[in-house]
């Protein structure tokens, strides 16, 4: 059928043919060539045409043959919009692995960045630790260097984000004491809990073991979380 590139008679075909087709079509006119010579009885192949106002239009071309090749059926769809359309989404997924790309390297970059002036603040808190004697004074700069501690361990999960990426994530599993990780996230969330009057309550059951074998570094992390959501939407009463 030649209704797509509006072909009314045979003679039309016959002198005019040379206007519906492109550089690019030639090549797929030489692949129907090597099929119908390895004896095939049907060919399906895309090429780029010309129509009658002389607009390049993609086309799904079907060719089938019949009675021992006597007769030949062609079959011509447009394609075009969606091959504009598969066209977008192949370079929208291409602008998407590449804003995904700079994301990651941007989160390990800065990760390091923000590593060296961490290390410093808690490296001059331990000086510090070991120079002061006021119990208040301590008590804040036993905060600061937990939560330095803590932060770092944040900014090596924000590398582990990359990794997930990757799919290169490992759980370490170690020997732990969640009570002293308990009371590590107690005493970095006292001061906040404190200001807002909310009383933080710690219910550790006696059968808990000294030890037990899991990756310390989620674990606070999912503490953290859950104390600081918590304290955040309590009002009144206790967490």
């Amino acid at each position: 059928t030649m209704d797509l590139l509006k072909v009314e008679t045979k003679e039309q075909i016959i002198h005019g043919h040379n206007k519906f087709f492109t550089n690019e079509s030639m090549a797929l006119f030489k692949q129907v060539l090597i099929a119908f010579a390895e004896n095939k009885k049907k060919f399906t192949g895309e090429a780029v045409l010309r129509d009658t106002n002389n607009e390049r239009i993609n086309v799904l071309i079907r060719i089938f043959v019949f009675d021992n090749y006597r007769r030949v059926v062609v079959s011509m769809t447009n394609i075009t919009y969606r091959k504009q359309f598969e066209n977008q989404l192949i370079e929208a997924k291409k602008q998407a692995d590449e804003a995904n790309q700079l994301k990651s390297e941007f989160l390990a970059n800065m990760s390091h960045e923000i590593r060296t002036p961490m290390n410093a603040i808690i490296g001059f808190s331990d000086i510090l630790q070991n120079r002061l004697n006021d119990p208040e004074h301590l008590s804040f700069i036993n905060k600061i260097i937990l939560s330095g501690n803590n932060l770092l361990h944040l900014i090596n999960d924000i590398l582990d984000l990359s990794k997930i990426e990757a799919g290169k994530l490992n759980i370490k599993m170690e020997p732990t004491n969640l009570r002293a990780i308990i009371d590590e996230v107690a005493e970095i969330f006292s001061e906040k809990s404190e200001k807002k009057q909310i009383e933080l309550q710690k219910n550790i059951d006696d059968e808990l073991p000294d030890s037990v074998i899991l990756d310390p570094v989620r674990f606070r992390q999912v503490l953290l979380n859950l104390v600081g959501n918590a304290l955040k939407f309590t009002n009144e009463g206790s967490v």
